[in-house]
């Protein structure tokens, strides 16, 4: 009786315990302020504030990743969970999974369904702000960038542009680098589920929201788009390229946004769309997935392999015009700070540190 009574206290204090816990923890709280505010932001410019056109467009594009990861993790976690025993079966859980029981699944899961919320919600608000540069701030400052790259490189790197599409092995390589549409992070998430690192989850998704929208507030300050869109006639020669056409598509919006803003009106905003130069965000978001993954133990190795490809995306973004080579250094910042801001949040957090993971 003694026993059932202490059992059913702890229970008590449990529930007690679930209750009390915020419905937002800090770090959630602090990265959707900052979405709310761009909101507000951008509605104060007159041109609106498109949320479920872009939210949408988003929640369907990592709709897939999600459903790979969980099925992933099921069929993993379900090779764990069967009877007999062997040396791969060992190996799996040990190196792999290291699966400790059901309650280990639905830590991650929170993780990835609470995080995951959060980071469409930033995305969704760092591109309405992102279309909306130009009206935030009419000053460019793309100049200043190319003035740095010559100074410090003795070269405005249209030449290794050149070379690169020349070359048709390394263009299709570093076009398909440049253009991975977020699949490191979607892989770094199915890692991270399979290692039931729910702490490095909690961080990748919180975290990777403030890369963005921290990242284009620093653009919204210094004004700047990359050398292909205030430098046309020099990277004209990419039209017939695949990038170009991106490129021109986007050059489009930003005139369009630009007339809307002068004229007072609605912005229709687009998933995937808008353009900004410094800091390189693409740089930016991979060195912290890579990073994460370095710091989380069975995951190094895909931190090496991301360590890799945002060298290679760094290369890219230079040679198809996106940026300037000293975007690169404020991406790592950005990505630095982020990652420093995200954990001293959650550590502040009144949740004990492993509810909070």
């Amino acid at each position: 009786m003694g026993t059932g009574e202490a059992t059913l206290d702890e229970a008590n204090v449990e529930r007690v315990s679930t209750a009390s816990r915020p419905w937002l923890r800090r770090d959630e709280l602090a990265l959707l302020a900052v979405a709310l505010l761009s909101a507000v932001a951008c509605l104060a410019t007159g041109t609106g504030f498109s949320f479920w056109r872009v939210f949408k467009v988003y929640a369907e594009f990592f709709a897939l990743y999600y459903m790979v990861v969980f099925m992933a993790t099921r069929l993993g976690y379900g090779i764990v969970r069967s009877d007999g025993s062997g040396g791969a079966r060992a190996w799996l859980q040990e190196h792999v999974l290291r699966y400790r029981g059901p309650d280990d699944v639905l830590r991650p899961d929170r993780e990835m369904v609470r995080g995951g919320l959060c980071f469409l919600l930033a995305l969704t608000a760092y591109t309405n702000v992102k279309v909306r540069v130009p009206v935030l701030n009419a000053t460019v400052t793309d100049s200043a960038f190319a003035a740095m790259d010559r100074a410090l490189f003795g070269t405005d790197f249209v030449w290794l542009g050149r070379a690169v599409v020349a070359n048709p092995a390394w263009d299709g390589l570093l076009m398909r680098i440049y253009l991975h549409d977020y699949l490191f992070i979607a892989a770094a998430a199915l890692v991270l589920h399979l290692r039931r690192d729910h702490q490095a989850l909690r961080v990748l998704f919180i975290a990777s929201g403030f890369v963005y929208l921290i990242g284009i507030w620093w653009t919204v300050a210094l004004p700047n788009y990359g050398p292909c869109f205030v430098d046309a006639a020099n990277w004209r020669w990419l039209s017939t390229h695949t990038v170009g056409g991106f490129q021109e598509t986007l050059a489009r919006g930003m005139a369009d946004a630009v007339a809307a803003g002068q004229a007072g009106r609605e912005i229709r905003v687009n998933a995937f769309s808008g353009a900004a130069a410094f800091p390189s965000l693409h740089v930016g978001h991979m060195a912290l997935v890579g990073m994460l993954c370095w710091q989380s133990r069975g995951a190094r190795w895909l931190g090496i392999v991301i360590a890799v490809a945002t060298l290679a995306t760094a290369v890219a973004t230079v040679a198809y015009g996106w940026h300037y080579l000293v975007d690169t250094p404020g991406g790592l910042l950005i990505a630095w700070a982020a990652l420093h801001v995200t954990r001293k949040l959650i550590a502040s957090d009144p949740e004990p540190a492993q509810r909070a993971s």
